[in-house]
């Protein structure tokens, strides 16, 4: 398996590209920005928004060549000043490309006429408000074909004038791969692909298939990193967002055997920034370079590994040598979650690393959290308990010494004992402690600034998980030496309270038998009254067991990342790239709008699951049992389902380009608005036309 290095700012992806017999390995990085300030972003952050504006039915990049540079966007219309409206408009300029699009409210023909706009406060710039509809290939998700609306996206270049026009769908957010606008490219399906070509893609194929954008948004050559943009009415609160690209750039290197004798060789492989793709409400930019190179086998078995950067413009560029090293260094290294956090070798001069930006993250809000609110009010209502029980035991103690017999205080044995005073000793303060001190500068040296009392000055920039056991050991050896201080403290204290209530009763037991009998019962309460006060300084100094803190593994955690634990019930939303869920028990699995790409999911059972929107493209699904199963609208294309079992599922909306169904048993499913699968050895006996919804 190929191990990635990466800036946790850098997303990667890489595909295995199979055509006329020969295998292509495409690298993938990603990069996300803030389009105001133009900093990078933790890839989690960008993916978590990017999903979220593209709706119900994401089509994430495919991570494949692309011979030319394109701009996507995904968002909405937002009526300037917050206002309902009835119609209005989107413009975005990317460099020298421009592209406006007329929005409008819900529309009816009318006797051949459009209808007024319904007010509205937001659209979506969506194919789902293209024109389109059910029959209509180039965009089945849309609206106004042959149903009596208009659509509500439109181009001012053609604007839909009659019930019979039949305009191009006009957009800015991927086109489906199985609409023609991208199939023209797919290159030639037939018997002569089967013997020669399959699984791979066929001769002719054209790597235009991979462009996604509508055609119009597609620029010559590629993107020069520093490119200006404007994006109009697509943020709630900003009209108008205008910026630069911030002049940065990734890079890409494999460590990958050049001969049969294994000899490896370190190398830079070059890349293009071919897609930009912008969500502006959530100031968001994606930026993605590609590099492609020839590999002998389709598993890409003599790349070892993969280490991505990025760098900026404004900076002179890292050495190849530079590269070699950090990679030594994380192949080499005892602390290899300090090298995954701390990846300052790997990101431009004076960026923030992953650790900073976590930590920014954390404390982005500058208003004291409910949670840290929480934590203080009981740590200070801890401190009040804890002094109310100090004060009722000196009260205790205090009230036993007053109540000792008259006869007794006044005896030359009692009165010359030291006098005992609880509330001087107990509630002192106290001074500076050297033992705290010096544990506090063991923990300073670890991580800077932990004592400090704001944790927002904390470096996590240098944090090692590792520190954490030297931290632990430190504060445990304090803890000991304090117990045992506290120890001696308190047996320094019980003799003397012990001593008085011995010498009160050896008084007692001097005075004569008449007046002893008044003063046994008051003794015997005084005796428990001091008994109680030492009971309530006691500590129990018995050894606890402590249990072992447990051990943080780099590779598990990472290796974790791509091998999910196949007990899974709940996974709305969740990025599980090639997961493993190999004969897992899925039964009830709530996983809708998942990204399981590549997923490994033989033989699992899918019993009452759901996986509608899921993204399932490349999944390993052959011979999952999948019993009253929901898929709708999940994208199944590339997908194996051969030997499957199907049974009363909903399979309806999805995509199925080239997925094979080999001898699937299906009954009783919905399959209605799906997209045919090519038949590579689909059984049509058990997946007959009728099930596809057409007549």
């Amino acid at each position: 398996m190929i191990k990635i290095i990466r800036p946790l700012q850098s997303g990667f992806n890489h595909q295995l590209l199979e055509q006329n017999r020969r295998f292509y390995f495409t690298a993938s990085a990603l990069l996300g920005i803030h389009l105001q300030t133009g900093e990078a972003v933790l890839e989690f952050d960008a993916l978590r928004d990017a999903f979220e504006c593209m709706g119900e039915k994401p089509l994430p990049d495919m991570g494949m060549p692309k011979p030319r540079g394109e701009f996507l966007i995904s968002g909405s219309f937002f009526p300037p000043g917050k206002q309902e409206s009835t119609e209005g408009w989107v413009r975005v300029k990317i460099g020298k490309q421009e592209k406006k699009l007329y929005v409008f409210g819900p529309r009816k023909w009318r006797n051949g006429l459009p209808s007024k706009s319904e007010p509205f406060t937001s659209m979506p710039i969506d194919f789902a408000h293209a024109f389109g509809g059910e029959g209509y290939k180039k965009n089945p998700d849309g609206m106004g074909y042959k149903d009596g609306r208009l659509p509500c996206v439109d181009n001012p270049k053609h604007l839909v004038a009659s019930p019979g026009d039949t305009p191009e769908p006009a957009g800015f957010s991927p086109l489906n791969p199985s609409w023609p606008q991208r199939m023209q490219f797919q290159g030639t399906y037939d018997s002569s692909y089967l013997q020669k070509y399959f699984p791979g893609y066929p001769e002719d194929l054209d790597w235009h298939f991979f462009l996604c954008a509508p055609k119009d948004q597609w620029i010559s050559g590629y993107f020069q990193e520093n490119e200006s943009f404007e994006i109009h009415h697509m943020h709630p609160d900003i009209p108008v967002i205008r910026g630069t690209l911030p002049n940065l750039y990734a890079r890409c290197f494999l460590n990958h055997t050049i001969n049969r004798k294994g000899e490896l060789q370190f190398s830079e492989l070059p890349l293009n920034l071919d897609t930009i793709w912008l969500f502006p409400e959530k100031l968001l930019g994606l930026m993605i370079w590609r590099g492609v190179i020839e590999v002998a086998d389709d598993e890409a078995e003599q790349i070892s590994h993969v280490l991505v950067a990025y760098e900026d413009r404004a900076h002179p560029p890292r050495t190849h040598e530079d590269y070699r090293q950090a990679l030594e260094r994380r192949i080499n290294s005892d602390d290899s979650l300090l090298n995954y956090f701390n990846t300052e070798d790997l990101i431009p001069i004076g960026a923030k690393c992953a650790m900073e930006l976590l930590q920014e993250s954390a404390f982005a809000d500058d208003e004291e959290s409910e949670f840290s609110k929480n934590l203080d009010a009981k740590a200070e209502a801890i401190r009040k308990m804890a002094d109310e029980k100090i004060e009722e035991a000196i009260q205790q103690a205090e009230k036993a010494q007053a109540d000792i017999p008259k006869e007794v205080q006044e005896s030359p044995e009692f009165k010359d004992m030291p006098k005992l005073d609880l509330r001087e000793q107990l509630k002192a303060k106290p001074k500076p402690d050297p033992d705290v001190e010096e544990l506090n500068k063991k923990l300073e040296t670890l991580l800077p600034w932990i004592t400090a009392g704001d944790p927002k000055k904390i470096q996590l920039k240098k944090f090692s998980f590792d520190k954490i056991d030297k931290m632990m050991a430190a504060v445990d050896e304090l803890m000991e030496k304090k117990q045992k201080q506290a120890k001696d403290e308190i047996a320094k204290v019980k003799p003397q309270i012990e001593e008085q209530l011995k010498k009160a009763q050896e008084e007692l037991d001097k005075l004569p038998e008449d007046e002893k009998e008044g003063m046994a019962d008051q003794l015997k309460e005084t005796q428990a009254q001091l008994q109680q006060a030492l009971d309530m300084m006691d500590m129990d100094t018995k050894k606890q067991p402590k249990a072992p803190l447990p051990r943080i593994n780099a590779e598990e955690i990472i290796a974790q990342i791509g091998q999910i634990s196949p007990q899974v019930t709940e996974a709305d939303k969740a990025h599980l790239e090639m997961a493993n869920f190999y004969e897992a028990n899925l039964i009830g699995a709530s996983m809708k709008k998942a990204n399981l790409e590549k997923a490994s999911m033989q033989k699992a059972k899918l019993t009452g699951a759901n996986l509608s929107s899921a993204n399932l493209e490349m999944a390993q699904l052959s011979e999952v049992f999948a019993h009253l199963s929901v898929f709708s609208g999940a994208n199944l294309s590339y997908a194996d389902l051969s030997h499957a079992i199907i049974q009363e599922a909903d399979f309806s909306g999805t995509q199925l380009f080239r997925t094979n169904f080999h001898e699937t048993y299906d009954e009783k499913t919905i399959w209605s608005g799906s997209t045919k699968a090519l038949s590579l050895g689909t059984d049509e006996k058990r997946l007959k036309s009728e099930q596809w919804g057409e007549k």
